[in-house]
């Protein structure tokens, strides 16, 4: 499975962080992406046998496929993404696991094609004057009690940043690039230190399309910086932002994606630095879907983050189908479908079962504002499920402020009381900050009791104000506490306090 994104310009990439592109080099990819996959499969390996070994024993069914090995790349959890200069070697090993043939120590093996994933966004649409969704998601009565804190980390894989950006260079903690293929990468080497995004279109498919700076958008709706007298709030704007780069030219691919995923979360990934503790994400936005099954790997690594304690929210799609495909579809994660201005769920909102939740997306010619590329400085409107999705890993991670043990089946249980959607015949509930609190308290054991004792240790910050794109700040307080968030925490809180009390700036500009 790939992950699909349209966009890529080589006139602007002159300047990058760590990496350095002549535009007039050719960076066209010799084969289309899904070509790409079909190469390529993923197989888990059993931990106590060596790599070459095991190697070995895998192809004993199909010799001629060892000359065809191009490389192997950690996917994590023990699998691995095995690429081969031709597609038969797939098939052949693929046959051979339906005959139960591939195995080591006697043990079936377990398999996964490669997938394709697309970005769950529609269209571009003209810039407007206001972010209409926090209206919709009475956003400033949740500021009113919670906006987490500086030492939160949300994680977004997608198309990478644009790093330096105004509105999120100081949200911007870590980062890797994990695409392994070089011309879906257009940087000319595979996993690197540089997740800067370089564009994610071109020529694809035989259409010419354009770049989206799509990471970019989603970043924004999560973290965008207030307070700064432009652009765009986001939902939990005192967070730190880890980013993955795993889509680039045309796309990307499943063992990218979910590699990336694990890695931000805090698991040993072969061939990557791992990522400092402290940065080690709560949850991550997956604003990504596709049409196929969630498949034995990517279940795999849901699992295994559920572990780890990170909640993963992911898109659900916008071809309007009554399906969804992973990892939307996948067990544990929280899938998030589009409703327009008034509460109505959007034609192109793909729903079934899996289907959680509904959060602003908009619709062509009323879309969502956020941060954009290639300019540092660059806002504009997006339409989408991927617009959604980073909404409720926002509000997530405002929750997580207070009670960081949430899971996800206690997010489920949240949203299952709040207000439904207008018009929606499956009654999906719709995201409204204002009642999240209040349902928090009743269903999660102690919530009520340790947003209170924040509250009396000084903590929390508070804004109050309406809903026309301002509050006035109530009070910042931040003591340091000895409590269960560290000292850390609640030090990186009295800074952020005094940076603003410096500035002199008691408005919040959304």
């Amino acid at each position: 499975m790939s992950v699909n994104v349209f966009a890529m310009n080589t006139s602007d990439v002159n300047e990058r962080v760590g990496v350095e592109i002549n535009p007039n080099d050719s960076v066209e990819p010799l084969e289309s992406i899904e070509d790409v996959a079909a190469r390529e499969l993923l197989i888990e390996k059993p931990n106590h046998v060596a790599l070459q070994e095991f190697t070995n024993t895998l192809i004993r069914n199909a010799p001629e496929c060892m000359s065809h090995i191009e490389k192997t790349t950690s996917a994590g959890l023990g699998w691995f993404t095995y690429t081969f200069s031709s597609s038969d070697c797939v098939e052949t090993l693929i046959e051979s696991a339906s005959a139960s043939k591939l195995e080591v120590e006697g043990k079936a093996l377990r398999i996964a094609r490669q997938g394709v994933v697309t970005v769950a966004q529609m269209t571009k649409d003209a810039m407007s004057a206001q972010s209409w969704h926090h209206e919709s998601m009475v956003s400033n009565a949740i500021w009113s009690e919670l906006q987490g804190h500086p030492g939160q980390r949300m994680g977004v894989v997608d198309t990478g940043l644009i790093r330096g950006h105004e509105d999120l260079d100081s949200k911007d903690f870590a980062g890797y690039d994990f695409i392994h293929d070089a011309s879906v990468a257009a940087d000319h080497d595979g996993r690197d230190a540089d997740y800067q995004d370089l564009g994610d279109g071109g020529v694809c498919n035989g259409q010419e399309v354009s770049d989206t700076w799509h990471g970019t958008h989603v970043s924004g709706l999560m973290v965008a910086e207030p307070n700064n007298d432009r652009g765009v709030a986001g939902v939990n704007w005192n967070a730190g932002l880890v980013t993955v780069r795993a889509v680039g030219r045309c796309g990307g691919f499943d063992s990218d994606v979910y590699s990336g995923a694990l890695w931000m979360a805090g698991e040993h990934i072969d061939g990557v630095p791992d990522i400092a503790a402290e940065d080690r994400v709560s949850v991550i936005n997956l604003s990504l879907s596709s049409q196929e099954e969630c498949n034995p790997y990517v279940q795999t690594v849901m699992d295994r983050l559920a572990e780890l304690g990170v909640i993963v929210v992911v898109a659900s799609g916008n071809q309007g189908k009554a399906s969804i495909g992973a990892p939307g579809s996948c067990d544990g994660v929280i899938t998030v479908g589009a409703h327009d201005r008034d509460g109505v769920m959007t034609e192109y909102t793909n729903h079934d079962a899996s289907l959680d939740i509904l959060a602003p997306g908009g619709v062509p010619g009323d879309g969502m504002v956020s941060t954009l590329g290639p300019a540092k400085d660059a806002y504009g409107y997006r339409v989408g499920t991927s617009m959604a999705a980073p909404l409720v890993a926002g509000s997530i991670s405002l929750l997580q402020s207070v009670y960081p043990e949430l899971s996800a089946s206690m997010v489920k249980s949240i949203f299952q009381k709040l207000p439904r959607c207008t018009d929606c015949s499956d009654n999906t509930p719709k995201l409204e900050l204002d009642a999240l609190i209040s349902i928090a308290s009743e269903v999660v054991p102690g919530f009520e009791e340790e947003q209170s004792r924040l509250v009396d240790e000084g903590f929390l910050e508070y804004y109050t104000g309406g809903v026309d794109g301002t509050q006035e700040l109530a009070s910042g307080c931040a003591q340091a506490s000895s409590n269960q968030h560290g000292f850390f925490l609640a030090f990186m809180v009295v800074l952020s306090a005094l940076a603003r009390a410096r500035q002199g700036d008691a408005v919040i500009k959304v």
